[in-house]
């Protein structure tokens, strides 16, 4: 197959481009999943698998001696989560419509020559009543704020987080997802199988990132020792 080295180029800078916009979906009971990364001294793992909209969807799954309050509070401190999620450049809450649901804006960065994304994320928590699981869900709603010059809005935008308490004060974290870049990437680019080997060598860094990342910001005195009327510690 005859491949031009600018059109190599161009597919590598757009799976830089798809490293870091990626973020979450919903898909997380799978058999089918692979390890393509792991951490030992973090106890993080990476996984990966094709979702049914074709594209790669991963998945982090780590270990944190947290409470669930803790997390929740950490993922609803909004506006501190560009300095912990792996090249986000900002997040602001437009509209918070209870302790358990809220619209966020994000601008995502992206590497030269792209521009930056951006998306509306309606997010959801919930808790089960077993297992005590903790479920943040977000969904994109790219209509919900007019166009910004400048930025690319992300056409669908899917945000998964698991925190499962286990034994000792030790919660399971999972953070899983998948996208779509936008823009004037055509369909039979990000779906080639050239783009999806070179988007499987870089994408695990935004979930071990943000994973290996959340381990030290979650230290911070004001996500410990709380305890959120809405969530039922174990």
């Amino acid at each position: 197959m005859n491949i031009s080295i600018s059109k190599i180029f161009r597919l590598l800078l757009i799976t830089l481009l798809l490293q870091f916009l990626l973020l979450n979906s919903v898909y997380a009971n799978g058999n089918d999943w692979r390890l393509v990364a792991h951490d030992e001294s973090g106890n993080i793992s990476v996984f990966y698998r094709t979702h049914q909209s074709g594209n790669i969807e991963f998945r982090g799954v780590t270990l944190l001696n947290t409470s669930l309050s803790s997390l929740v509070v950490c993922l609803k401190d909004t506006e501190a989560m560009p300095s912990w999620v792996y090249n986000m450049e900002s997040a602001t809450v437009l509209k918070r419509l209870s302790e358990r649901e809220a619209f966020t804006y994000v601008v995502n960065k992206t590497p030269f020559p792209f521009s930056k994304r951006d998306s509306i994320v309606h997010t959801i928590i919930s808790q089960d009543e077993a297992s005590l699981a903790v479920t943040i869900k977000g969904e994109g709603v790219p209509s919900y704020l007019p166009r910004k010059e400048g930025l690319v809005r992300l056409p669908a935008v899917n945000s998964y987080w698991k925190f499962t308490p286990l034994k000792n004060g030790v919660t399971k974290i999972v953070f899983q997802g998948f996208g779509e870049p936008g823009g004037n990437i055509p369909a039979s680019i990000s779906k080639s199988s050239i783009f999806h080997w070179a988007t499987e060598k870089l994408l695990w860094k935004l979930p071990m990132e943000s994973l290996k990342n959340l381990k030290t910001h979650i230290q911070q005195k004001k996500y410990q020792n709380v305890q959120l009327s809405f969530i039922t510690e174990s």
